[in-house]
């Protein structure tokens, strides 16, 4: 089995007519956020398809940094490869990572970040040490992968029986749902968010970045805001970006009377109706750990998704 990277012109429309092909994206590898962190980072995004044994396989970005004529190089990659229908096998992954390896040798001047888009473990783990790959220090991410492609009536099914309980006793609390693109209540949900995040100390996106990224995708229509209203008063909302077939939970803000009522399960459930008229197949709820928030991986774990844990850092 051959792999190799074709690295592709920088247009987006015909990145977006190749990122439409993948079920399983991640915001990470999309157009709009390598954009956005040239513009922030002073990163250059390069965007790369692999090719294995002649046949288109999966897409890449890179986000690169370089001085003197590249003798100085930094490259970045994260939650890479995405991968077309038919392939993402442990060979494939094997091939990809070996023809990394080739394009980024290891050598004086270059720095390397690689944290692969593939489940942890020890198969994935031997591969890319046998591709001459080192594990750096620091956690891998953790997130759960809700499958849009199923009907409604599938996806409820498949909530957790605590959870399903939650949404139906929420369902009969009266709120109303309002959706837009953030350009009305963006800067509400961030002050709110900000607020609740310095007062109870969890980790989390900051107000900075989410505002940045989340012009960006607004720029498209793939931003969507959500409130819960009790009387007329916003007692929770949710924000989530959409990127080709798939979509991230980015930030949540909940009041008391929101947890009271169940706003977020309302939220999250009209969120995957929304999703799903969108074309969105695969539904990243965002990070979780099992440490300093571990209500949160209860509650995202309740709506029945696969759990995704990284590999993690490697160079």
């Amino acid at each position: 089995m051959f792999c190799n990277i074709s690295w592709l012109d920088t247009d987006p429309i015909l990145w977006e007519q190749h990122y439409k092909k993948i079920n399983k994206t991640n915001i990470i590898q999309s157009w709009v956020y390598a954009i956005y962190q040239a513009h922030t980072q002073g990163q250059r995004p390069r965007f790369g398809e692999i090719v294995i044994d002649k046949n288109p396989a999966g897409l890449m970005i890179t986000l690169e940094a370089s001085i003197l004529n590249k003798a100085l190089h930094a490259v970045v990659i994260d939650r890479a490869p995405l991968w077309y229908e038919g392939y993402g096998s442990l060979d494939h992954f094997k091939a990809f990572s070996n023809a990394l390896r080739t394009e980024f040798p290891k050598r004086w001047g270059r720095k390397m970040r690689f944290i692969p888009e593939a489940q942890d473990g020890p198969e994935t783990q031997r591969i890319l040490c046998e591709a001459g790959f080192k594990h750096q220090t620091g956690s891998s991410y953790q997130t759960y992968m809700l499958d849009l492609a199923r009907s409604e009536e599938q996806l409820r099914a498949g909530f957790k029986k605590r959870w399903r309980n939650a949404l139906s006793k929420a369902e009969k609390n009266s709120l109303e749902l309002q959706w837009d693109n953030g350009a009305e209540h963006l800067e509400w949900l961030l002050k709110a968010y900000t607020l609740d995040k310095a007062a109870k100390g969890y980790d989390g996106p900051s107000a900075a970045s989410t505002r940045g990224l989340a012009h960006a995708f607004q720029v498209k229509g793939d931003l969507l805001l959500g409130r819960a209203l009790k009387d007329g008063k916003a007692i929770a909302a949710i924000l989530i970006f959409c990127h080709g077939r798939g979509a991230t939970y980015q930030i949540g803000w909940n009041s008391q009377a929101g947890r009271d009522l169940g706003a977020h399960y309302i939220l999250l459930w009209n969120a995957l109706a929304q999703l799903k008229q969108r074309g969105v197949v695969t539904f990243d709820l965002g990070g979780v750990n099992d440490k300093d928030a571990k209500g949160v991986k209860t509650f995202k774990e309740g709506l029945g998704g696969t759990e995704l844990r990284l590999l993690g850092i490697y160079a």
